[in-house]
């Protein structure tokens, strides 16, 4: 229903505007979900749909925008809009494949419509992907790590040692300080994996190619990344470190929201 009702806006409604109702669209959808598992299953772990309608908010909002710009004349690009323009309406095939494209469909990262579009014709930089089997596999051993390194420090630094009150509480203050810095950076090292996992799957089948590096020659496979782990670890301030974690939403938020809004 998600896809099918944001398809329908931008069929029948202006393009000037339809990215605007897209967007709402898919806002609300969300906040329903949300609300509902609030009310019918707070507290309880299942299976929730919107693990997988958070990530297709972006997707079908940038899409709508996308399509939006796709009829604006060229003078009136900002920069970037022109490489994510849709000048096309998506054929119905092409909008279940993007919405359940199989390496994403259940969890994954933001990616772009034109992206997906390129890659699956083969188009743009995706014309002769090379062999992504070392960076797929050295992501994987990233992602490894990170898992390892939660499973083990979680053993002896925990999130919930906070809440008890009867062993938290008579620590001192340094302590306490100290305990909570180590034990939210290991917990974090628990969402890097999954970054990582995602991040390897995407390079694996070829949509994380992003052509050559200009100044090297070499091939680059970050055209879509889950998140920058040592650019976490060494931020300075909260600005880089947003950036940095959950990199594709961050791309979103600054294309199709700070942009638009």
């Amino acid at each position: 229903m998600m896809t099918t009702v944001a398809y329908l806006l931008m069929v029948f409604l202006p393009r000037k505007i339809s990215g605007k109702y897209v967007m709402l669209w898919c806002l609300f959808y969300l906040c329903y979900n949300h609300l509902y598992r609030l009310i019918y299953m707070f507290g309880e772990f299942n299976m929730d749909i919107s693990t997988f309608t958070m990530l297709h908010v972006c997707k079908l909002s940038a899409l709508g925008y996308c399509y939006h710009d796709g009829a604006k004349p060229e003078n009136q690009f900002r920069p970037g809009q022109k490489e994510r323009m849709v000048k096309d309406l998506p054929t119905v095939l092409e909008m279940m494949g993007y919405t359940w494209f199989v390496p994403q469909c259940a969890l994954g990262v933001f990616y772009e419509f034109s992206d997906y579009k390129a890659f699956i014709e083969q188009t743009r930089e995706y014309t002769e992907i090379p062999s992504p089997i070392l960076p797929s596999l050295r992501t994987l051993g990233e992602a490894i790590l990170c898992t390892g390194i939660f499973l083990v420090m979680n053993n002896y630094f925990w999130v919930e040692f906070i809440y008890d009150e009867s062993l938290y509480g008579p620590c001192s203050f340094e302590y306490k300080v100290y305990y909570w810095f180590v034990a939210m950076t290991v917990k974090r090292f628990f969402y890097y994996g999954p970054f990582k996992f995602s991040t390897g799957g995407f390079q694996a089948f070829g949509l994380g190619y992003n052509g050559l590096d200009k100044k090297t020659g070499a091939h680059l496979w970050d055209k879509v990344v889950g998140c920058y782990v040592l650019e976490i670890e060494t931020a300075n301030s909260v600005t880089p470190m947003l950036r940095a974690w959950n990199h594709q939403v961050h791309l979103w938020l600054k294309f199709y929201i700070l942009a638009r809004i």
